[in-house]
């Protein structure tokens, strides 16, 4: 043993010293070779804790509670007083790579990751929550109550809901109405020129549809059956009537004097009836968002010859001659982006 006080004030110098009671040092205690102190009790700093010499110090712990270090910090948990980090904050780039099972805000874990130059280039969590809006740079925008704004494309292998609510996505077909009718019957309105309006309307065909947007076409579509003596022309018509404006027919344009959308019998065929179900395509860019009517008229040229409406100039109903046929009509609203156009030659829209 060097040397051992009990009470003595004074200098000391001894390579070894052993003491049993208390030693209090006003000074400062310097250890030139001390390689690990150990302590089975508490150690207290009242002015902080320092590792490393000056000016080059790498970590330290001060009075009030701030630890701040120059390099890495590992731990297995990382935890406030009120709810784990508030703020985790570097000054030349901070945090770049954060792994946790849940980062969360407010209520949570992490209310601020900043860096002055980029902050956290990589989060890695299970669960990510945070009470405020998330922005992904400035393209994307999570609100907390659901919504998700992104000014590029948005990719993904299915989307559910109704979709009613979304712009700005081509939907090929935007609404459809279809009309069967199965009713027999015969009419004697008679054309003379061009006055469509006196044609019978077939009102079980008739559609009335309300245009998304003023660029979206209709697409009409149609199968009629009707009868009528070949001796005689008998015509058809496909009309539209935007609300509060005139009805209009989709016709040829070829004679100008007898216009009609689609023939019923060929005028001056011969003797006998004919009767066939009448087909037809047609299209309508109305550029308006009010209602429109769309109807099907027929007429003939000769009121002694009657149009006969889904059945034979006999009205037959026998195994051999009857026969109970249906018409039909459809009105489609196409989205114009996928309509690519059409070639038509001398078509007439008016009255």
């Amino acid at each position: 043993m060097g040397v051992q006080i009990n009470g003595d004030t004074g200098n000391i110098s001894a390579t070894k010293a052993d003491y049993s009671g208390n030693v209090t040092i006003g000074g400062t205690l310097t250890y030139e070779d001390v390689t690990n102190v150990d302590s089975i009790g508490i150690i207290t700093a009242r002015n902080g804790i320092e590792v490393g010499a000056s000016p080059g110090v790498g970590a330290s712990i001060s009075v009030d509670g701030n630890a701040i270090f120059s390099g890495i910090t590992t731990a297995a948990t990382l935890k406030a007083t009120t709810g784990i980090v508030t703020t985790l904050t570097a000054t030349t780039g901070i945090v770049t790579s954060l792994i946790t099972n849940t980062a969360r805000a407010t209520t949570g874990i992490v209310t601020t990751l900043t860096a002055t130059t980029g902050i956290v280039t990589t989060l890695t969590t299970n669960t990510l929550t945070a009470n405020s809006t998330t922005k992904v740079g400035s393209g994307v925008t999570l609100s907390p109550d659901g919504d998700v704004f992104a000014t590029g494309v948005c990719t993904a292998t299915s989307f559910s809901g109704s979709g009613a609510n979304l712009t700005g996505i081509s939907a090929g077909v935007l609404a459809m109405n279809l009309r069967l009718d199965g009713t027999r019957a015969n009419y004697a309105e008679e054309v003379d020129g061009n006055n469509f309006t006196d044609a019978r309307n077939l009102s079980g065909l008739s559609i009335t549809m309300t245009p998304t947007n003023a660029t979206t076409i209709f697409l009409i579509t149609g199968n009629i059956y009707v009868t009528h003596s070949p001796s005689f022309m008998g015509k058809g018509y496909v009309t539209t009537q935007i609300a509060g404006g005139d009805e209009q027919m989709i016709a040829g344009n070829g004679d100008s004097s007898h216009r009609a959308t689609f023939p019923i019998s060929d005028g001056d065929a011969g003797t006998g009836w004919t009767g066939t179900g009448k087909t037809f395509t047609l299209f309508y860019d109305h550029n308006t968002t009010s209602a429109v009517t769309f109807r099907v008229r027929v007429a003939t040229s000769n009121p002694s010859y009657y149009i006969f409406y889904n059945r034979d100039e006999n009205n037959a109903t026998d195994d051999n001659d009857g026969c109970s046929m249906i018409s039909s009509f459809m009105v489609q609203e196409i989205d114009s982006s996928i309509f690519t156009g059409t070639d038509h030659n001398n078509i007439y829209r008016g009255t």
